[in-house]
């Protein structure tokens, strides 16, 4: 049995089947049907909900759908048709239990009930009052064994029980299809293709599968969310009791329902994947569970969909890599993985099982409807992603410690189109994974660490020069081949990353993607401390309503509080790397920007969409800052916005009338431009934000009204209805959309648990998850099996006493250089260093550190830091922010970074880059505040309010690299305030600097150093 650490329930299988009974109780939501439900009656329920391919649910149309009244569907909302067929025999009966084929003198076994929990869907289906027929659905999810995880096989179990105590013959069948009209098939969305099948009933293996692919399949292609390099496989376990047969549908099931045997063949020739239904090439299995009086042995059936290799990659040297299934470094061939997946079938249940259990457990602190929701969300947001890793070519080995992981971005919505399957979806969505993270860190938080691995090495390379993270790893799964295009999501995105990289280490004590990628990590946050308090008109997660719609936003306060948060982060990842310099740096700034920014964002006390808005505001991101336990934005923040949620309500769906109406406009708290969003035909209702807001929530009535309305959206099984759980919706009529249908955003259905999860140490040396650098150093294999074997083979004690005490001298030595160098580099920069306050203007002052005596080129190369918070001297800086530029360009050189202060000099680019209109400078009053009028129209309505001093350099104002008169002016003022402040501190007329900086740095001020320079420095 799998264990979850801190979710695991070591109970027996009938004892926790006992538990869920009673756990995933329904809510009371009755569908229109003649059957019953458990916990609710959702527009689609997963069957095979495994992989971006093998990922099949059961539409319920409304509500009205029976399993064995329509076909198993794929995630898209038009040409979704699998084709999975099921009928049972009792006393020479046959009857249907799934999929809606058309055979002859065949009814329909009646539907009593259905259950579904985080891993399985059962039903219960009636033959003519004589048998009870399950039929369960089970993929497991053994978050923390990659090889299990990234098996692409899910199971189907049937068993049969005798419901009017008398004895009764059964036998039960089942096929999937390679295709039929109008796309039935599993693989290959292009109807021209032909494919080919084959059997393996081999004397080495007790199995027998069933295989179908493409004749000619393409690498790394898809059609309509099939793949064309993938294979088909049905397999069961070979017994007496077992038949199968591979020819035309029509005659294989119709022979069945007539009694007649399988016979063990395999029919000649090759099949268009388009061809007619009767004509229709499957593979079927019979299984004889014979004559019965209580209950049947179970029949097993395992699908699934096989490729290999599964991910075209670009690795940080520009080369590409044909990467692997995980699962494959435990098993040489197809073979050996089907007979694996057939024996643990019985612990893969008694897993399942206890997840199970363990969600509905802890999901009961938050109420029915919030372990509902769970039970719906958890196989989709699990089911996107794909584990790799490299096999080497020469030696067919496998290199377990460079595991990356992909996310297919199922619903397209980390792009906000729609999708019918002919648009390729993106690779690794940066705002759909951050989304779907509190699922993967409550699962297994290295889950989020080989998923962040690739984003990370990508960039981390000279494939790509933007100062902002990216969206994706490219747009066209299965291809992450790299997207260094500019976006309008400069803060978003490298909030995101910044926020999951620490929680990530957080969660898994593991440092190394902080310590591999820290460079490319502050440069994101020096980004944000550029844009976070100006956002002006970059924008959020294109699924976001929040600013995306006809009247776009200005400067929106949620935006600008995740950026200010994605600071806060990359403090504490400072902290853990032992970058105290830099720790100080970005806790000071994100600290200063968050009072700020609460001034600007809440002016009433009440929270606005935007700086200068009185229109209600909705803050989500408020998640971040209760996550990563930054304690940076004020409890009275989250109070407000609780008590704003409490009084605006929500849309609550009755359970038999329409959504009810609370104030001019139903969607609330997202926007209030009805007309808009109507007439552009959007869903503008983020599921995924609803949850992270409610986990922030601190009235826990607000928080269960919350729930309960994304919980109701999804049990209504509105007319029609039949896509998965869809993040995005329309509130207004709790119509479905075309966007976001199986995507693994639902993740979000975490956030309040994922708040439950204790924080570890970070250690940049810990490689237990997530870690590597795609080259095979560094990183981990996670905790699950197979992720990394440590060596068996025994060594010397004398050894290793002997090595350990030779390292422990050398260590020492090297200790006692490094300080001896330190301490001579830390005199020097003191001595070299003059740190005095420089009265530029009557409400700026600047903190220099040593301005040479030269050109104004050379004063290129020394950072200026604006300060405030000055006792009456200026020279008691007890709050210090950083300096930033008003440059409206996306394109910055080496040199512009260190005049205008954006970059320490060791990390600033080399190269230029473009993106959004960057203009940086932290916002006043005067320029965030805009009239309703004034935003719509794009132009600020600028309003004087010294309440805020703004600080500017004059320095920043020309990028020419000759000075004008005035720059020249300046910096010989600067020199003339220079001696007269020296003179001042030797006189002891002022108090000495607390701090002096040096290449962006600061460091302590030491009283008897202040004003001591050599004949370098004026």
């Amino acid at each position: 049995m799998v264990a979850y650490p801190h979710l695991s329930f070591p109970w027996p299988p009938s004892l926790l089947l006992l538990i869920l009974t009673q756990l995933f109780v329904s809510a009371g939501a009755q569908a229109p049907t003649n059957w019953s439900t458990n916990p609710f009656n959702p527009p689609s329920l997963p069957l095979a909900v495994k992989n971006p391919y093998l990922n099949a649910w059961a539409p319920l149309a409304g509500g009205s759908a029976a399993i064995n009244e329509a076909w198993p569907r794929s995630v898209l909302p038009l040409i979704n048709i699998l084709e999975w067929y099921g009928s049972i025999r009792v006393d020479g009966t046959a009857y249907t239990l799934l999929g809606a084929a058309t055979v002859p003198n065949i009814p329909l076994a009646a539907q009593k009930s259905f259950t579904f929990t985080p891993t399985q869907t059962s039903y219960t289906l009636d033959c003519g009052g004589k048998v009870s027929v399950n039929m369960t659905f089970v993929t497991p999810i053994e978050a923390t064994d990659l090889v299990r995880l990234s098996t692409p096989f899910s199971y189907l179990q049937v068993t049969a029980t005798s419901s009017d105590g008398q004895p009764h013959s059964v036998q039960v069948y089942s096929d999937v299809s390679g295709g039929a009209i109008i796309l039935y098939a599993w693989i290959a969305g292009d109807i021209t293709q032909t494919s080919g099948w084959a059997i393996d009933d081999s004397d080495d293996f007790q199995f027998v599968s069933l295989q179908r692919q493409l004749t000619n399949p393409t690498l790394f292609a898809e059609s309509f969310n099939r793949p064309n390099d993938g294979t088909v496989y049905y397999a069961a376990h070979k017994s007496n009791a077992l038949t199968w047969q591979i020819g035309p549908s029509g005659d294989i099931r119709s022979s069945f329902a007539n009694g007649t045997a399988l016979n063990n063949a395999v029919e000649t020739g090759e099949s268009v994947v388009g061809a007619p239904s009767a004509t229709n090439i499957i593979q079927g299995f019979a299984i004889d569970l014979g004559t019965i009086q209580s209950q049947s042995n179970s029949a097993v059936f395992a699908l699934g969909i096989v490729r290999d290799p599964v991910i075209q990659y670009t690795n940080g040297q520009g080369q590409t890599q044909n990467r692997t299934a995980y699962y494959w470094s435990q098993f040489p061939n197809v073979n050996n993985v089907i007979a694996d997946v057939l024996d643990h079938f019985p612990d893969a249940l008694a897993s399942a099982s206890a997840l199970d259990a363990s969600i509905a457990h802890d999901a009961q602190t938050y109420g029915q409807d919030y372990a509902n929701l769970l039970s719906l969300s958890t196989r989709q947001a699990m089911a996107a992603l794909e584990y790799t890793l490299l096999k080497d070519p020469t030696t067919s080995s496998y290199n377990t410690s460079d595991v990356k992981a992909f996310m297919k971005d199922l619903g397209c919505t980390g792009t906000g189109v729609a999708s019918d399957g002919s648009k390729p979806s993106s690779v690794n969505p940066v705002d759909v994974m951050y989304a779907a993270m509190p699922a993967y860190l409550y699962l297994n938080p290295s889950i989020l660490g080989y998923l962040l691995n690739p984003l990370l090495e990508y960039q981390d390379s000279s494939q790509y020069s933007n100062a902002f993270a990216a969206q994706n790893l490219g747009g066209n799964y299965p291809n992450a081949t790299g997207n260094s295009k500019a976006h309008s999501q400069g803060i978003e995105q490298s909030a995101n990353m910044l926020i999951m990289c620490l929680a990530h280490a957080q969660t898994t004590g593991d440092g190394s993607l902080l310590s591999n990628h820290y460079g490319l990590l502050s440069t994101w946050a020096n980004y944000l401390v550029n844009t976070a308090l100006n956002p002006q008109q970059q924008t959020t997660s294109l699924s976001d309503s929040i600013g995306n719609d006809l009247a776009q936003l200005t400067n929106q306060t949620n935006l600008a509080l995740k950026g200010i948060i994605g600071i806060a982060a990359m403090g504490k990842i400072a902290e853990a790397m032992n970058r105290s310099d830099d720790q100080a740096h970005f806790n000071s700034t994100a600290a200063s920007y968050a009072s700020t920014w609460k001034s600007l964002a809440l002016p009433s006390g009440q929270p606005t969409d935007a700086f200068g808005s009185s229109d209600p505001g909705f803050l989500y991101n408020l998640y971040a800052d209760a996550l990563l336990g930054l304690d940076l934005i004020d409890q009275s923040v989250y109070d407000a916005h609780t008590a704003l949620l409490k009084v605006e309500g929500f849309p609550i769906r009755n359970l038999a009338g329409p959504f009810e109406q609370h104030g001019p406009c139903r969607h609330v708290p997202f926007t209030t431009k009805c007309d808009i969003v109507l007439i552009e035909s959007t869903y503008p209702y983020p599921s995924d934000w609803m949850l992270f807001a409610a986990a922030t929530v601190t009235d826990s009535g607000v928080r269960s009204n919350m729930i309960t309305q994304v919980a109701r959206y999804n049990s209504q099984s509105l007319e029609g209805a039949n896509q998965p759980f869809l993040v995005v919706y329309n509130p207004s009529t709790g119509a479905q959309g075309s966007v976001s249908q199986g995507s693994p955003a639902v993740g979000a259905m975490f956030a309040p648990l994922a708040l439950r999860i204790s924080k570890k140490t970070i250690s940049s040396n810990n490689t237990s998850g997530g870690g590597g650098n795609g080259n095979g150093e560094g990183g981990g294999g996670g905790s699950g099996s197979g992720s990394g074997e440590s060596d068996s083979k025994h060594v010397s004690t004398g050894l290793i006493a002997g090595v350990s005490i030779a390292g422990v001298v050398l260590i020492g030595g090297l200790a006692v250089l490094g300080m001896f160098l330190y301490r001579k580099r830390t005199t020097r920069r003191k001595r070299n260093s003059i740190s005095l306050s420089i009265d530029l203007a009557p409400e700026n002052q600047l903190l220099f550190s040593g301005i040479p005596n030269g050109s104004y080129d050379d004063m290129r190369e020394f950072r200026p830091l604006a300060y405030t918070g000055m006792a009456a001297h200026g020279v008691n800086h007890d709050v210090i922010t950083p300096f930033t530029t008003n440059t409206t360009s996306g394109t910055r050189s080496k040199s512009d970074d260190y005049l205008n202060g954006n970059l320490p000099a060791e990390r600033a680019m080399s190269t230029s880059s473009s993106g959004p209109p960057m203009s940086v400078d932290p916002p006043t009053v005067a320029e965030t505040t805009q009239s309703s009028a004034s935003r719509s129209a794009g132009t600020p309505d600028v309003r004087p309010d010294d309440s805020i001093s703004q600080v500017r350099s004059p320095l920043a104002k020309s990028s020419s690299s000759q000075p004008d008169s005035h720059i020249l002016s300046e910096i010989g003022r600067i020199r003339e305030e220079i001696s007269r402040m020296r003179s001042a501190v030797e006189q002891g007329q002022v108090p000495p600097p607390r701090y002096y900086a040096e290449e962006g740095d600061l460091y302590p001020a030491n009283a008897s150093l202040v004003g001591q320079s050599d004949s370098n420095h004026s």
